[in-house]
């Protein structure tokens, strides 16, 4: 179970380092050529400020408990396993949200700095 979350939440980081890996290196892809990021397209910026601002929204809901409880009630409701609310999965919810929380921003602020 522990393998699953972590697999999900590597997966999610993805989501969100592929493409500030790509601005961080200055080279962006549009329609499969490799140009430099200042020549990106206006909505691929939106969209990564957008998909970082969820992650951020995520982190910061991650810290408080009534979220908690609820997204494991869901997550239970997804899976068909009972997972009870127990203070180490609290916890673990926690620390998800703060890392959540620190790689937006730092994408954030990767993003802003390479902006045109």
């Amino acid at each position: 179970m522990k393998t699953k979350k972590l697999i999900s939440l590597i997966l999610l980081s993805m989501v969100v380092l592929i493409p500030a890996n790509n601005v961080f290196a200055a080279d962006c892809s549009v329609n499969g050529k490799i140009v430099p990021c200042s020549e990106m397209p206006i909505w691929s910026w939106v969209v990564m400020i957008l998909l970082t601002l969820v992650f951020l929204v995520i982190g910061i809901l991650s810290l408080y408990r009534p979220f908690i409880e609820w997204s494991i009630k869901f997550s239970n409701k997804l899976s068909g396993i009972k997972t009870e609310i127990t203070p180490t999965a609290i916890m673990w919810r926690k620390i998800t949200g703060i890392i959540f929380i620190i790689i937006s921003v730092m994408v954030l602020i990767l993003i802003f700095s390479v902006i045109p």
